[in-house]
């Protein structure tokens, strides 16, 4: 981890921040005089330490109880709020000039500080930094001192997604794009409070437990408006094995001979998997293993996509099925094509590959719908299994095939 003069002024910025939520609680009257509800039978304190929780009426009665409890203080509450909202003020000054700091470095500087302590490397952290520099904070202090001051929130949407490689280490990252807006609240009249309410000391604490969020709206939902479109975000901590799939004359002929040149897409447990593409968007696949592998009762599952399976049963042979697919799922790209080998048989073939004692080491196949598994926003699961129906001994990784 590294540190740098931005993370300094971020550290800064912290650091004010807690020193004004520290101010804030100097202000308010603490002090407990009467720890009992229900008629001086139970002491919250048990409850608390019990992790039982007050009811809403014994909230009440132990407010009743305490009747400055929460309050400012009569002392030097007026006091603490104004240094309060200095050491908010100073919060704000020290934000924005790491916002300024990032802005210095521009795009190419920021995505160097991804091994920072505080790494705001993409251009999606900077920009919503940035609208909170320039629209939020400077509504949030002016709500500070005046009731009928809007709050300007900020927020974002994704609007789409792409995974590509970079040549630096030869993984693969996700790529998103959003939409930054701006949300304006404004105060809605007869509200319980405003924050300028709880600044100026209008209102305390103590007011708040009387609030409820459900029912009693305090600001109001407004305009939106957009900030900024198609602001790039990288995921840097999840980076995503690639490969790239070759291309190959292959022959569904029982021979594994043609495979040889082809680099192994994935070994393990004395299984290998090898895949190729050919020409007219042809795709092939070919299994090899060690023969504890390749045994009656045995199965051998080659996993690609994030549910999708090629299976081979060496005792009945192919009545698995063979099957590769794409599930995006949540944000990601959904889409299906299955090849199913059982009743029937695809045109090309399936061969068992035999060595020079006529035993049985591989198996090869030729399937479409492999070409989903390779389009530019897709990820895929990958895994190889072997063992009874059910599985045991799965290794699974993410991986991003590349044509």
């Amino acid at each position: 981890i590294y540190l740098d003069d931005i993370d300094v002024k971020i550290m800064k910025t912290i650091t004010s921040a807690l020193k004004s939520v520290c101010i804030l609680a100097q202000a308010v009257d603490l002090d407990v005089d009467n720890w009992t509800v229900d008629a001086g039978t139970v002491d919250i304190r048990d409850l608390l330490k019990n992790d039982t929780g007050l009811t809403d009426d014994q909230m009440q009665q132990f407010l009743s109880n305490n009747p400055d409890l929460f309050k400012y203080s009569a002392t030097n509450g007026a006091a603490q709020l104004a240094a309060f909202s200095s050491a908010i003020s100073q919060t704000a000054d020290n934000f924005g000039a790491v916002v300024d700091a990032l802005d210095a470095l521009g795009s190419a500087g920021r995505e160097k500080r991804v091994e920072n302590a505080f790494n705001i490397d993409s251009d999606l952290d900077f920009y919503m930094a940035k609208a909170m520099d320039e629209e939020a904070v400077p509504s949030i202090l002016a709500a500070m001192t005046s009731s009928g001051a809007s709050i300007i929130g900020v927020n974002e949407e994704e609007v789409g997604h792409t995974v590509q490689k970079h040549a630096d280490d030869g993984y693969s990252y996700i790529h998103t794009l959003h939409d930054i807006y701006l949300q304006t609240m404004t105060p809605v009249p007869g509200a319980p409070f405003t924050i300028y309410d709880l600044v100026s000391g209008t209102k305390s604490p103590r007011d708040l437990f009387g609030w409820d969020p459900a029912t009693q709206s305090i600001y109001a939902e407004g305009a939106r408006e957009v900030y900024m479109q198609n602001v790039a975000f990288i995921e840097w901590d999840f980076p995503i094995m690639s490969f790239e799939v070759p291309t190959a004359n292959i022959t569904i002929d029982g021979s594994a001979s043609d495979w040889a040149d082809v680099p192994i897409f994935k070994s393990v447990g004395g299984v290998t998997a090898k895949i190729a593409s050919g020409a007219n968007n042809t795709y092939y696949v070919y299994l090899s293993s060690d023969t504890t592998q390749f045994v009656s009762g045995k199965y051998v599952y080659l996993y690609l996509g994030s549910n999708a399976y090629w299976a081979y049963n060496p005792t009945t042979g192919y009545d698995a099925s063979v099957q590769f697919g794409v599930d995006g799922g949540g944000a990601y790209k959904s889409a299906f094509e299955w090849t199913y080998v059982g009743g029937s048989v695809p045109a090309a073939g399936l061969k068992d590959v035999l060595n020079a004692d006529n035993v049985r080491i591989g198996v090869e196949c030729q399937f479409s719908g492999f070409d989903k598994l390779t389009l530019e926003d897709n990820l895929n699961y990958l895994g190889i299994d072997w063992d009874t129906l059910g599985g045991s001994g799965m290794t699974g990784d993410m991986i991003k095939l590349y044509p």
